[in-house]
């Protein structure tokens, strides 16, 4: 009689404990709309339900993709056609398929390539480039049949008209010929201060190896007669000995080239600065043919 008092007593117990448990199993969730949703313990099964935490907007709505199961940034995250910079009031702003032109961000041409020519370039995925390569303006100066003057001195003069543009000698070949076969010396100077002035010179025609290069700034003259004052001497920048031969032999070459990556050339950067080739007073009774070239920046 006792064990049976026990057993009903503990099967009201339980009882009474059931709807506490069922209480404390279930939870309040917000569906799709904001609304409330209590999901209880019988419906989802027996045992402890984790809560599932889903981000909620202003108005209840789900913030997340339910595709990429991502969270979802709202404001302004593309400017590929508005030509503007990025903004938002309500997210981070998300700025892309922007370039930089050398000076400024600024939004890329869509689908066409950027043309840059200094700086640095961000770009899209897609976005193509065309690199303007960093040419210098150069120019050649070519003459033939030159007839220098008795015990010659300057029978060459590169100047400059511009101090906006700075005038470097590349390279520059000469041959001579003599009524007899004859050594010269010819030496390359640079002056200073003032100009070689008078005496009787011929201006050659300068030829930009590019046509898209502006008109050049740097005057090549050749002398016949010698100048009758010369600019104040700077230095010997090259000294060399040619052979001047008879026309009939085959004539000696001079060439002087300048450049290499860590080498500078011979510059002329004002009006008053001179590079010259003289002839240190020689008398060949020929003729003299040359090609001078130049560059401006």
């Amino acid at each position: 009689m006792t064990k049976r008092l026990i057993a009903l007593a503990l099967a009201g117990v339980l009882a009474l404990a059931a709807p506490c448990a069922q209480a404390a199993d279930n939870m309040t969730v917000k569906d799709g709309s904001g609304s409330n949703v209590t999901l209880r313990s019988k419906d989802v099964g027996a045992g402890v339900q984790a809560p599932v935490h889903v981000p909620m907007d202003s108005a209840g709505g789900d913030m997340t993709d339910t595709t990429l199961h991502a969270l979802k940034v709202a404001g302004t995250t593309s400017n590929a056609s508005s030509g503007v910079a990025t903004s938002s009031t309500n997210a981070p702003v998300v700025s892309f398929n922007y370039c930089w032109n050398g000076a400024t961000w600024d939004q890329c041409a869509s689908g066409s390539a950027v043309t840059v020519t200094s700086g640095t370039i961000s770009l899209t995925a897609n976005q193509g480039v065309t690199e303007t390569p960093n040419v210098t303006a150069t120019y050649t100066y070519s003459f033939s049949g030159l007839v220098l003057a008795a015990s010659a001195t300057d029978f060459l003069t590169i100047t400059n008209t511009t101090a906006s543009k700075v005038t470097r000698l590349q390279r520059l070949t000469l041959t001579c010929t003599a009524a007899s076969a004859a050594q010269m010396t010819v030496t390359l100077v640079k002056r200073s201060t003032a100009l070689d002035s008078g005496g009787t010179s011929a201006t050659l025609t300068a030829v930009p190896v590019d046509s898209a290069f502006s008109a050049a700034q740097s005057i090549v003259k050749t002398y016949t007669a010698n100048p009758a004052s010369l600019g104040t001497l700077v230095g010997n920048a090259r000294q060399e000995i040619i052979l001047a031969q008879v026309t009939t032999a085959q004539p000696d070459r001079l060439m002087i080239s300048f450049g290499g990556q860590s080498a500078s050339q011979p510059a002329v950067r004002s009006a008053t600065e001179t590079i010259a080739l003289n002839a240190g007073g020689a008398t060949t009774g020929g003729t003299c043919s040359g090609t001078v070239e130049l560059t401006e920046l």
